[in-house]
């Protein structure tokens, strides 16, 4: 299982987006994905379905109270020749508590690496995408360290890219280990104005090749860093989600195929009778997998003999 972690110690510059559809992207193409909301606010998770409080989370993962095992959420409409591809563990409102002083000494954040490091966990799925808060410290860190990539979006904006600035300092302080994980820099919400065209210049001047677009644009935004090849040119497409984030998971993943995800993506429409997959995901209720679980569980035991 390849874990990758989406960070950044700004907000608003489309973690959450980025998560969700690298996850769906690569769910509809049948690799088995992991999603793990780190973010207390859970954003991620009501977006797949409705958070049920009652049941464990990342929280309890943290606090040692409940096994990974008890926490896998399967999404109902992600499903392949009749197998789940897509599994979620959900954020929760005791999440919080990583932040109180009163209460952090509860969370142990080496344990979301343990609970990832799981043999039956590693067997099961092909990729975890781990989504966060902006805050470097706490379940943001614990998710680098857990990683073996990450990926850091940002806006062209002078604000953003000072952010992007400190998130290097940050990930480069926490050793040359884990500052080599970072791979893509994800550019959005891209305008036709000289002041972004300026800036997305100036990120590539200071990250060169990690700066991977992912906004649909026309070429005459920055025709010469087109031509040049700096930055990865995708066209619209009219689908759940755009042709320009297919294209990112293509340039991410390389063994992704675009064709493949439409493909897919339409034949779980059609079996689910429903003409938008999105809005039909956030009407779900949580359901927790014992398939997933039995199936884990007896691996771990193939693999401890």
């Amino acid at each position: 299982m390849k874990t990758i972690a989406i960070s950044t110690n700004k907000g608003g510059v489309g973690k959450t987006a980025l998560s969700h559809t690298m996850c769906l992207g690569l769910a509809l193409t049948g690799k088995t994905v992991l999603l793990v909301d780190n973010d207390p606010q859970g954003t991620l998770s009501g977006t797949y379905c409705d958070i049920d409080q009652t049941l464990p989370g990342m929280a309890q993962i943290y606090k040692g109270e409940n096994e990974i095992f008890d926490c896998l959420i399967q999404q109902e409409a992600i499903q392949i020749d009749d197998e789940p591809t897509l599994i979620v563990v959900s954020a929760n409102k005791e999440l919080q508590g990583i932040f109180d002083p009163l209460t952090k000494d509860m969370f142990k954040l080496d344990r979301l690496t343990e609970a990832l490091k799981e043999p039956a966990i590693q067997q099961a799925f092909d990729y975890c995408i781990i989504d966060n808060n902006p805050m470097f410290y706490g379940p943001n860190e614990a998710s680098i360290r857990a990683a073996d990539q990450i990926i850091i979006p940002c806006i062209p904006t002078k604000s953003d890219i000072q952010g992007l600035h400190r998130t290097f300092d940050n990930i480069r302080l926490m050793g040359p280990e884990q500052f080599r994980k970072i791979s893509h820099i994800i550019p959005s919400k891209v305008v036709k104005t000289k002041l972004m065209r300026d800036n997305l210049e100036i990120m590539y001047r200071l990250y060169g090749k990690l700066v991977t677009m992912n906004k649909v644009m026309e070429s005459s935004i920055l025709p010469k860093m087109v031509e040049q090849k700096k930055i990865l040119y995708i066209s619209e497409g009219a689908h759940d989600f755009s042709q320009s984030m297919l294209a990112l998971i293509a340039e991410v993943f390389s063994e992704i195929k675009i064709e493949q995800i439409i493909e897919n993506l339409e034949s779980v429409k059609k079996k689910q009778k429903i003409s938008n997959l999105l809005d039909w995901m956030k009407r779900k209720k949580l359901k927790p997998l014992s398939i997933i679980k039995d199936f884990t569980e007896r691996t771990s035991k193939e693999v401890v003999l």
